[in-house]
């Protein structure tokens, strides 16, 4: 089975992602409506009525972020949080962020399936404008109510995304001031082009995160990342290029998802358990 989705321009996400955060009441399962938000003060979540619980995942939503506007209405965010079936309250759990492609929404598809439901907090994410400094505001309140509310550790978390949600990346997560976060990073139907890092694109702040990249063998990204690799491996200790036989712009999950889940408990700290709680 794959997953596809045509690559597209940001700012068509962001109007796509806003007008449905426009009705985000409805699409908290049964919570209450968001409310117009401020145009100051740090930005809050706005949590559904059932929370997720494990193998169930529950949408959230960030508000009070002035950039955040559709039809020039503040407007609040959405990002889904799924816990794994063995999830418990005993350990840290390791957590993989997933940004979806052009025309999505926030959700957990890929690693969800990936993960097999089981050992790992997923968590959608979703754009809000393109800009590095607006989208860290968002990116920073959900990882501090997942690494806070729901166990995530620290010293485990997996940003990734397909498409232009792996493409993006390069604007607000692998930067030099919020790589930190971050253990290692995967993409599938993209991969490290530059296009986001200052001319020429030296990166040496990523030279100890580790990169998982996968596109089609026909996919219309591939050119720019094979085009793009021999400089990132010059400066990166750990990257490296997946391409999928026979795919196009899409997710193989028989053939590269073991591949995936690999490399995400192949840099799991080494105090990391397995799953079992103990």
């Amino acid at each position: 089975m794959t997953l596809g989705v045509r690559s597209s321009v940001v700012l068509a996400v962001s109007c796509c992602v806003l007008a449905r955060a426009a009705s985000l009441g409805a699409d908290l399962k049964g919570g209450p409506a968001a409310p117009r938000v401020p145009t100051s003060g740090a930005p809050r979540v706005v949590a559904p009525r059932e929370p997720p619980a494990p193998g169930r995942e529950a949408t959230f939503g960030v508000a009070g972020i002035p950039e955040a506007t559709f039809q020039g209405a503040p407007q609040t965010v959405p990002f889904v949080v799924y816990l794994p079936a063995n999830y418990d309250q005993r350990r840290k759990w390791p957590v993989v962020m997933e940004w979806h492609g052009a025309g999505g929404q926030a959700g957990v598809p890929i690693s969800r399936r990936v993960t097999g439901g089981k050992d790992f907090i997923c968590v959608g994410l979703t754009y809000i404008n393109g800009q590095a400094e607006t989208e860290d505001k968002y990116v920073k309140r959900v990882y501090d109510t997942v690494i806070q509310r729901f166990d995530g550790d620290t010293k485990a978390v997996f940003p990734g995304g397909f498409s232009l949600g792996g493409l993006a990346l390069e604007r607000f997560v692998l930067r030099p001031e919020t790589i930190g976060r971050y253990r290692a990073v995967w993409m599938f139907g993209a991969g490290l082009v530059g296009s986001h890092f200052r001319k020429p694109p030296e990166v040496t702040w990523l030279a100890k995160t580790p990169i998982f990249e996968a596109v089609g063998e026909t996919d219309f990204n591939r050119k720019a990342v094979e085009t793009a690799l021999p400089h990132f491996k010059a400066v990166i200790q750990d990257i490296t290029l997946h391409v999928m036989p026979g795919k196009g712009h899409e997710v193989d999950f028989e053939g590269f998802g073991p591949k995936l889940l690999a490399f995400w408990k192949r840099n799991l700290p080494a105090a990391a358990t397995d799953g079992d709680g103990r």
